[in-house]
């Protein structure tokens, strides 16, 4: 499996979480036959979400968005990022090295 590299700052803008969810709903009817796919879908882009808003200053959105992606798909790997957002961004930024190691 590869994951995407972001490298830029397109990666970062807010219209990247609306392209990402637009193109869930899009593919809605594909994702019906890949249910394990748009879990993953949602919760991935949910976390990205949490990450923006967090940087951004609003952390009652970034958590509502790290609990949707926990509770989409409840991993080691998405919980911790949902308690370190309690501490703000610092917290999170010091979580990532934890959380890429997590299943």
């Amino acid at each position: 499996m590869e994951r995407a590299v972001e490298t830029d700052a397109r990666s970062r803008s807010p219209g990247v979480i609306r392209g990402r969810r637009d193109i869930i709903d899009e593919y809605a009817a594909l994702y019906e036959e890949y249910p394990a796919a748009r879990k993953r879908a949602v919760a991935d882009t949910a976390r990205k979400a949490g990450e923006q808003f967090l940087q951004a200053g609003e952390r009652r959105a970034a958590i509502g968005e790290f609990w949707r992606a926990f509770r989409t798909r409840p991993t080691p790997a998405r919980a911790v990022p949902l308690a370190s957002a309690l501490g703000g961004w610092r917290s999170y930024r010091a979580s990532k090295h934890l959380s890429v190691r997590l299943p």
